[in-house]
């Protein structure tokens, strides 16, 4: 069995040689300080300003993320409405996002779910409006 101190010693060893050996030179003599990032200030200093805070964008994720759903929604007939709605929000947030960050990927997204959108409901009134045996409710004069 090994003794407990065998296993506190570490695997490779340092010689290290004495101070005296050192003691009349000038290495010797001068005090070392700590070393610092000169990155950042010292703690002694009492001029600190904190760095900036990075600004979010949240105005602009927020346009992105409704523009694709308002896309993908609008591409389907069934959830058209929603896709409107959420067409509207991206709308009004990528004008937000554009003034302040100026990113224009929502705004652009959601002016192409608005062109689905009418290309969709305008199939739907062509048929309405052209073919005399459909019947709507409405009498135009």
């Amino acid at each position: 069995m090994t003794d407990d101190k065998d296993k506190e010693q570490p695997f490779v060893s340092i010689n290290r040689q004495p101070d005296s050996q050192w003691e009349g030179t000038s290495a010797h003599n001068e005090k070392s300080e700590p070393l610092r990032d000169p990155g950042l200030p010292s703690s002694s200093s009492s001029e600190y300003t904190p760095p900036p805070v990075k600004q979010r964008k949240t105005s602009a994720f927020l346009a992105v993320l409704c523009g694709i759903l308002a896309v993908l929604f609008n591409l389907l007939v069934v959830t058209l409405p929603l896709g409107i709605i959420l067409g509207i929000t991206a709308f009004g947030s990528g004008l937000v996002a554009r003034r302040s960050h100026r990113r224009s990927a929502g705004l652009v997204l959601s002016l192409f779910s608005f062109l689905i959108a009418g290309v969709w409901l305008a199939s739907a009134m062509v048929p309405l409006a052209v073919d005399p045996t459909i019947r709507v409710g409405l009498r135009l004069p």
